[in-house]
């Protein structure tokens, strides 16, 4: 039986395919904590790798803004908003 459940659309990664993979093995067998820590590991790697596309994504779109003011970014914009606010800033 398994213990975790993801349910995640027309995403296809390597990396995120061997998360799923990792999390079946787990649920499908005793986990031990070095599965634990190796799941950590690549869960924060993929966290990691996604905030710093969402950094480019940000410079991008303020470069194409800044060459072609005519265009309605807004909605873009708002998508890598809302994939970057999946990572809470640091409180200080």
């Amino acid at each position: 039986m398994s213990l975790i459940t993801i349910n995640i659309k027309a995403y296809n990664d390597a990396k995120l395919d061997q998360i799923l993979s990792l999390l079946a093995t787990i649920g499908e067998t005793m986990a031990t904590q070095a599965d634990i820590d190796a799941l950590t590991a690549q869960v924060q790697k993929v966290q990691t790798e996604v905030m710093g596309a969402v950094q480019v994504l940000k410079d991008e779109i303020a470069a194409l803004q800044n060459q072609n003011p005519a265009l309605d970014l807004t909605a873009l914009s708002s998508a890598v908003q809302a994939l970057d606010d999946l990572n809470p800033d640091a409180v200080v």
